[in-house]
Protein backbone atom coordinates (compact mmCIF):
# COMPACT_ATOMS: atom_id res chain seq x y z
CA UNK A 1 0.00 0.00 0.00
CA UNK A 2 2.88 2.38 0.81
CA UNK A 3 4.29 1.82 -2.68
CA UNK A 4 0.86 2.20 -4.24
CA UNK A 5 0.22 5.63 -2.72
CA UNK A 6 3.80 6.82 -3.39
CA UNK A 7 4.82 7.11 0.28
CA UNK A 8 7.82 4.82 -0.12
CA UNK A 9 10.27 7.66 0.58
CA UNK A 10 8.26 8.88 3.63
CA UNK A 11 7.55 5.65 5.56
CA UNK A 12 10.23 3.40 7.04
CA UNK A 13 9.53 -0.13 8.26
CA UNK A 14 12.20 -0.89 10.85
CA UNK A 15 11.27 -4.51 11.55
CA UNK A 16 13.99 -6.06 13.66
CA UNK A 17 16.45 -3.18 13.50
CA UNK A 18 18.54 -3.23 16.67
CA UNK A 19 19.41 0.47 16.75
CA UNK A 20 16.31 2.51 15.97
CA UNK A 21 17.40 5.81 17.51
CA UNK A 22 18.41 7.36 14.16
CA UNK A 23 14.97 6.57 12.75
CA UNK A 24 13.25 7.99 15.82
CA UNK A 25 15.26 11.22 15.71
CA UNK A 26 14.40 11.78 12.06
CA UNK A 27 10.70 10.89 12.38
CA UNK A 28 7.70 13.04 13.20
CA UNK A 29 5.43 10.23 14.42
CA UNK A 30 6.20 6.67 15.57
CA UNK A 31 3.69 3.89 14.87
CA UNK A 32 3.56 0.65 16.86
CA UNK A 33 1.10 -1.75 15.26
CA UNK A 34 1.95 -4.94 17.17
CA UNK A 35 -0.92 -7.01 18.54
CA UNK A 36 1.18 -9.21 20.80
CA UNK A 37 4.26 -7.28 21.91
CA UNK A 38 4.71 -6.47 25.59
CA UNK A 39 6.53 -3.16 25.97
CA UNK A 40 8.11 -2.23 22.65
CA UNK A 41 11.49 -0.63 23.13
CA UNK A 42 10.76 1.73 20.26
CA UNK A 43 7.72 3.21 22.02
CA UNK A 44 9.67 3.80 25.23
CA UNK A 45 12.61 5.35 23.38
CA UNK A 46 10.30 7.51 21.27
CA UNK A 47 8.56 8.97 24.31
CA UNK A 48 11.88 9.56 26.03
CA UNK A 49 13.01 11.45 22.92
CA UNK A 50 9.77 13.46 22.86
CA UNK A 51 8.25 11.91 19.74
CA UNK A 52 4.49 11.27 19.54
CA UNK A 53 3.48 7.62 19.24
CA UNK A 54 0.37 5.86 17.97
CA UNK A 55 0.23 2.39 19.48
CA UNK A 56 -2.05 -0.57 19.96
CA UNK A 57 -2.99 -1.38 23.53
CA UNK A 58 -0.76 -4.46 23.39
CA UNK A 59 2.02 -2.11 24.43
CA UNK A 60 1.89 -1.94 28.23
CA UNK A 61 3.16 1.62 28.27
CA UNK A 62 0.45 2.75 30.70
CA UNK A 63 2.18 0.65 33.35
CA UNK A 64 5.44 2.60 33.21
CA UNK A 65 4.61 6.15 32.08
CA UNK A 66 2.83 8.72 34.17
CA UNK A 67 0.07 10.99 32.81
CA UNK A 68 2.62 13.60 31.83
CA UNK A 69 4.51 11.26 29.47
CA UNK A 70 1.35 9.57 28.24
CA UNK A 71 0.46 12.84 26.48
CA UNK A 72 2.75 11.63 23.71
CA UNK A 73 0.97 8.30 23.22
CA UNK A 74 -2.34 7.73 21.44
CA UNK A 75 -3.73 4.27 22.11
CA UNK A 76 -5.77 2.48 19.47
CA UNK A 77 -8.04 0.50 21.77
CA UNK A 78 -10.09 -1.12 19.00
CA UNK A 79 -7.73 -3.20 16.81
CA UNK A 80 -8.91 -1.91 13.48
CA UNK A 81 -6.99 -0.36 10.57
CA UNK A 82 -9.46 2.52 10.16
CA UNK A 83 -9.18 3.31 13.86
CA UNK A 84 -5.39 3.28 13.64
CA UNK A 85 -5.44 5.61 10.62
CA UNK A 86 -7.81 7.96 12.46
CA UNK A 87 -5.35 8.34 15.36
CA UNK A 88 -2.36 8.74 13.03
CA UNK A 89 -4.16 11.54 11.19
CA UNK A 90 -5.10 13.17 14.51
CA UNK A 91 -1.47 13.17 15.66
CA UNK A 92 -0.24 14.54 12.33
CA UNK A 93 -2.81 17.37 12.43
CA UNK A 94 -1.57 18.32 15.92
CA UNK A 95 2.14 17.69 15.40
CA UNK A 96 3.12 21.25 16.34
CA UNK A 97 1.47 20.94 19.75
CA UNK A 98 3.45 17.75 20.42
CA UNK A 99 6.68 19.54 19.56
CA UNK A 100 5.88 22.24 22.13
CA UNK A 101 5.38 19.81 25.03
CA UNK A 102 7.99 20.22 27.74
CA UNK A 103 8.31 16.71 29.15
CA UNK A 104 10.58 15.53 31.91
CA UNK A 105 11.66 11.93 31.96
CA UNK A 106 12.66 10.15 35.18
CA UNK A 107 15.03 7.31 34.32
CA UNK A 108 14.65 5.94 37.88
CA UNK A 109 11.22 4.62 36.94
CA UNK A 110 12.97 2.09 34.71
CA UNK A 111 15.43 0.75 37.24
CA UNK A 112 15.74 -2.98 37.82
CA UNK A 113 15.48 -2.34 41.54
CA UNK A 114 12.06 -0.75 41.11
CA UNK A 115 10.88 -3.60 38.87
CA UNK A 116 12.00 -6.25 41.35
CA UNK A 117 10.48 -4.32 44.25
CA UNK A 118 7.11 -4.07 42.48
CA UNK A 119 7.09 -7.80 41.69
CA UNK A 120 7.95 -8.66 45.29
CA UNK A 121 5.23 -6.31 46.55
CA UNK A 122 2.71 -7.80 44.14
CA UNK A 123 3.40 -11.35 45.27
CA UNK A 124 3.82 -10.21 48.90
CA UNK A 125 7.29 -11.75 49.14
Amino acid sequence: MINKISFKDRVIFTGFVSNVEDYIYSSDVILCCSKHEGIPRTVVESVVLGKPVVSTTAAKIEEIFDEHLLKLVKFVRIPDVDNFVFFVEEVIKNIESYKKLQLKFDIKKFSYERMVSEYLDFYKL
